[in-house]
């Protein structure tokens, strides 16, 4: 098995001027490996996804995402999964982010960890910025275990949802908050946004709802 996997199993920029960019790529199917697995890029590094739509499963022995296994100084936005996420440091949208954003995306599914770490958004975030996301189906594990985030620490958080079930004990810093979808029919390709309604009074945090036309 091996590392840095996905459609792309690494994508590096090559300066803050020169940022490379992976847009608009759908991708289904299985993607497997040992570490820094993705549904559309295994590492990413100092670059950008936008647009991206993975469905399948995605599975490793740690680092997995749905559309990225690991990101450092990186852009994830506009992105879809609908699927299943398996490993150690397991996430929705990506499995371990450092000082990097992820906003404008969603998770449908299930993520799992066999031992810590698991989130509907992220596995294991630092000094991320986290915005308009949301996700909604079961997550499980043993140990730090959140329903956007199995760990997070640093960064900033605005308009994030989470409608994920819990499996396992919650260990996580993050526990779901209880908002309704506006649609009944959250297939990938149907949403023109997230939209931000009132703060939760006792969390200070802003509830955000999907917007559908």
């Amino acid at each position: 098995e091996k590392t840095d996997c996905g459609f792309f199993g690494q994508v590096t920029g090559v300066s803050r001027a020169e940022r490379a960019e992976v847009a608009n790529l759908t991708v289904s199917g299985t993607i497997c490996g040992k570490k820094a697995i993705g549904g559309i890029v295994g590492f990413l590094r100092g670059a950008n996804v936008s647009g991206c739509t993975f469905s399948g499963t995605v599975t490793g022995d740690a680092v997995v995402g749905g559309i990225v296994g690991s990101v450092v100084g990186g852009i994830v936005s506009r992105c879809r999964v609908q699927g299943d996420i398996s490993g150690k440091h397991a996430g929705g949208i990506g499995g371990q982010g450092k000082y990097s954003t992820i906003s404008n995306s969603y998770f449908l599914g299930n993520v799992a960890t066999p031992q810590t770490y698991a989130g509907g958004i992220g596995g294991n975030l630092t000094g991320m910025t986290l915005e308009y996301c949301y996700a909604a189906g079961t997550v499980s594990g043993d140990n730090y275990v959140g329903g956007i985030a199995g760990f997070a620490e640093q960064g900033r958080w605005k308009g994030i949802l989470s409608l994920m079930q819990h499996l396992g004990m919650w260990d996580g810093p993050v526990e779901p908050v209880q908002a309704p979808i506006i649609s009944d029919d959250p297939s990938p390709g149907n949403d023109t946004g997230l939209s931000c309604v009132d703060g939760d009074e006792k969390s200070g945090r802003e509830i955000c709802t999907v917007r559908y036309e």
